[in-house]
């Protein structure tokens, strides 16, 4: 079937599908001629279209040799919603074919890590103001603005622009004019087609680069996606460019921006770190009441440093943060578990449980003057900007069996009362707890998820079960912070609110 669609009609189909999801169903719907009513109910249901799947579609597509002819027989009718609903059912059969070859030869907790990897992001609600805050605190800063303009001759502030731009156009219709005019939102013809160079490619490019990064990769539902890096595909007469699932065009100009500083060597590696720091500094001091945040600080004549954050309540050491902005490469999420449990990225995990474990035994010992006494239920976190070890309980046994050969190596003065209990988390999942907490049932959730049974459970879900949640709506955590981080988009709103707002309101 998929061998049988024109390009365009195709990327609209999927479109229609992700906007149907999305709880568009008129805007979906008028995308088909041929949509049978039962059909129609069948497809509303929450569990009949999946976002990931529409993204598994669209790859297998490119990597579908076509088989069309100029007499435009065996033509799949893109129109018919009953070849959307036929595609997406074969491709989950196929998923499912997989599934049980890699089940018969692994642990069926292995598959729950990689279900978990491909589907959460897409279950959370990872599109929305924090996302933009936070991408534009670890990215935007000098030494990577210069980096991405030598690279794309177009300032980050601009690209996500533009970006912000053609998802809201996309969130509406399945493709925008490659020469829109966004002159009267500040924005120049050259700006625009630079910005749409990095979203976009033709069909024929897309084909060739999803082709070559997915052909290593055995398992259908556990493949690179092209749409991650290029959202956007370029028409048939070159005139527009449709983005299939609009999502990916915010995911692109948000974390995205990984793709353009990857080759940026290691100068902007640490920076992005020292940044991601100050970002889970700022979203736990916006978001805690009593629990005090300190960051890192520098001991023993300066040769060694704290771990990046301690949350203090009182006088007494809580928690200890660790945070790692290494990105995790795709095998390590993806693939066969014997590959991953031999990835090097792991490395940086244990060693950041180990410089936990170091700090409680040289505070033990005394060895830091500002430490203040250890709580006696104290632990540890390692703080993840990617899905590292998501619900992954043999990669993380690996990270600390990693950590407690380091530790026999490196810390011959700790004890056993120093190992402590270290969970690995990823930063979207602390985020949403800290959107509905209070300082008691974080800490009740973090207590939680110190048991080895529940070790590799969401943060989310273990303070689901935990009472004394907000009963409160809370306040945005980086409100003081907004103007300064975000300039790129105030000074903007500044300069085009004028244009469009009615005389005399408040109109923004």
């Amino acid at each position: 079937m998929l061998s049988m669609a024109f390009p365009d009609e195709f990327l609209t189909m999927i479109w229609a599908g992700a906007a149907i999801k999305y709880g568009h169903v008129d805007k979906g719907l008028a995308q088909f001629q041929i949509a049978p009513p039962e059909l129609i109910e069948g497809l509303k249901k929450p569990a009949a279209l999946n976002f990931w799947t529409l993204e598994t579609l669209v790859n297998e597509y490119l990597t579908t040799p076509t088989r069309l002819n100029s007499q435009r027989v065996h033509v799949l009718n893109c129109k018919d919603l009953n070849n959307l609903g036929g595609l997406h059912n074969r491709i989950m059969e196929l998923e499912n074919a997989d599934d049980s070859i890699f089940l018969s030869q692994n642990h069926v907790l292995s598959g729950m890590a990689r279900i978990a990897q491909r589907q959460f992001s897409w279950q959370r609600d990872n599109w929305n103001r924090t996302s933009l805050f936070r991408s534009t605190m670890l990215f935007h800063f000098p030494e990577a603005e210069e980096h991405f303009r030598a690279k794309h001759g177009i300032s980050m502030g601009d690209f996500s622009r533009v970006g912000l731009l053609a998802y809201s156009h996309l969130k509406a219709y399945p493709a925008i004019a490659l020469n829109v005019d966004a002159k009267p939102v500040g924005l120049s013809d050259e700006t625009r087609d630079a910005a749409f160079t990095i979203l976009s490619e033709t069909v024929l490019s897309a084909r060739k680069e999803a082709t070559s990064m997915r052909a290593a990769h055995p398992y259908v539902a556990y493949k690179p996606s092209r749409l991650r890096e290029k959202p956007c595909l370029i028409s048939k007469d070159g005139r527009r460019i449709f983005a299939p699932i609009p999502e990916l065009v915010m995911e692109r100009y948000t974390r995205g921006l990984y793709y353009d500083l990857v080759d940026g060597g290691g100068r902007l590696n640490d920076k992005l770190g020292k940044n991601f720091e100050n970002y889970c500094v700022t979203l736990l001091r916006g978001s805690l009441e009593r629990i005090t945040v300190h960051p890192e600080t520098i001991y023993k004549k300066g040769q060694q440093r704290t771990p990046d954050i301690r949350l203090m309540c009182g006088e007494e050491v809580r928690v200890v943060i660790e945070c790692k902005a290494k990105k995790a490469p795709f095998l390590a999420k993806f693939g066969e578990m014997d590959a991953v449990l031999k990835s090097a990225g792991l490395d940086e995990l244990a060693n950041g449980v180990m410089q936990i474990w170091r700090y409680f035994a040289d505070a033990r010992c005394g060895d830091i003057q500002d430490a203040g006494p250890t709580h006696e239920n104290a632990l540890g976190m390692v703080l993840t900007l990617d899905s590292w070890a998501d619900m992954s309980r043999e990669m993380r046994e690996e990270i600390m069996r990693r950590a407690r050969v380091r530790a026999a190596e490196k810390l011959p003065h700790a004890i056993d009362e120093d190992f402590r209990a270290v969970l690995i988390k990823y930063v979207d999942d602390l985020e949403i707890v800290l959107d509905t907490c209070t300082d008691d049932s974080f800490l009740s959730a973090l207590d939680k998820g110190a048991a080895d049974d529940l070790a590799d459970w969401h943060l989310s879900s273990l303070h689901d079960q935990v009472p004394g949640r907000s009963a409160v709506e809370k306040p945005f955590p980086f409100q003081a912070e907004w103007p300064e981080v975000m300039s790129w988009w105030e000074d903007w709103l500044r300069d085009i609110r004028p244009k469009f707002a009615k005389p005399g309101s408040r109109d923004s």
